[in-house]
């Protein structure tokens, strides 16, 4: 709790909230504007892609997916959250005695306030656009990974776990071994994906 008002009050120097809103409005929903507002103000990546998310009016969020670590355990995970601007809670990772982990998993999720759907983090993101698949379509975040690509296209749902059948407009960056991935929605879909169980 303490991290996370020390990372608002910090983004709120950094970042003037006012002049902030007026800068992402003014720019397309695309991880260039976020690129151009980082360059604005003098900040890394991963903090204005952060604020952008927070204070965005639209319906989208920020995924930042990493490769999953088969040795690393949930107390580890825990304690690498120190590292992270806010703090993020961790999901119970579903036993995968008998099956085959995924290569990727979400490290965090950033949204904004009408994105009314929380991806959580340790969910694991498989290659295929079905995440329980073991052939088919490669899904847009496993590809931008393995490519170093900087894609944009759309993504399943069912990719983060869910049962909701609607896609994401997404766009995946790949950084350091980490993909961002920024996710949106028209507001014409907001009822659907209101409607959608997860």
């Amino acid at each position: 709790m303490i991290e996370r008002e020390a990372f608002l009050a910090g983004s709120e120097v950094m970042f003037p909230l006012k002049h902030f809103t007026c800068d992402s409005a003014s720019l397309p929903i695309k991880f260039a504007s976020i690129e151009n507002i980082a360059q604005r103000y003098t900040a890394s990546f991963e903090a204005t892609a952060i604020r952008y998310a927070l204070t965005n009016q639209n319906i989208m969020a920020i995924v930042v997916v990493k490769e999953n670590d088969l040795t690393t355990n949930l107390t580890a995970t825990a304690d690498n959250q120190a590292f992270l601007p806010v703090q993020i809670p961790l999901s119970t990772r579903p036993n995968t005695s008998s099956t085959i982990p995924a290569p990727l998993r979400v490290q965090y999720c950033v949204r904004s306030h009408n994105f009314p759907k929380f991806i959580k983090s340790g969910i694991e993101i498989g290659k295929f656009m079905n995440m329980w698949a073991e052939e088919g379509e490669e899904n847009l975040i496993h590809k931008s990974w393995r490519t170093n690509l900087s894609l944009t296209g759309e993504i399943p749902a069912s990719v983060f776990g869910s049962t909701a059948i609607f896609s994401y407009t997404a766009e995946c960056h790949k950084i350091n071994n980490r993909v961002f991935v920024l996710l949106s929605l028209p507001d014409k879909q907001i009822k659907l994906f209101n409607g959608a169980n997860p």
